[in-house]
């Protein structure tokens, strides 16, 4: 049996660089995330590539360019029984979970996928645990 690294990804939205401990922020506790960070490999040098969550989403985990995969904006939930069934944006691209896959590993998404049909496991990922819309709920008004 091969001995592979564990890999973990993390990604956040809205979430500048310097929000974070091992970044240099000394106002905001993030200690787990700081030995994490410590333990692995940092992305020091890695820029948003567009200001909006899909397409920084659908580039990370294909290495294209908004102009390569087609994705320039956020993807719209409330359209989504005008999409085709099952649909992933990023499906006919090379991605980062497939590559994985066929290397061995197993693969897992847990949080926000927001590049397609969210109901279903996409790409190749093994666990899925996704929020059933791309982005957050309204705020519920009046008494909970």
């Amino acid at each position: 049996m091969i001995k592979r690294p564990n890999i973990l990804l993390f990604m956040s939205d809205n979430q500048p660089a310097d929000l974070l401990g091992c970044c240099g922020n000394d106002e905001v506790q993030t200690p787990h995330l700081d030995r994490l960070a410590g333990r692995g490999v940092r992305f020091d040098n890695a820029y948003c590539v567009n200001a909006m969550c899909s397409p920084c989403r659908a580039s990370v985990l294909t290495g294209l360019m908004p102009s390569q995969h087609g994705i320039h904006n956020w993807l719209d939930d409330r359209l989504v029984d005008h999409w085709p069934k099952n649909w992933s944006a990023i499906g006919e691209f090379a991605n980062i979970p497939t590559l994985l896959k066929e290397a061995g590993y197993a693969t897992a998404l847990i949080g926000k996928f927001h590049l397609g049909v969210t109901f279903i496991p996409q790409l190749a990922f093994d666990h899925w645990v996704t929020f059933p819309h791309g982005h957050e709920q309204p705020h519920l008004s009046g008494p909970i």
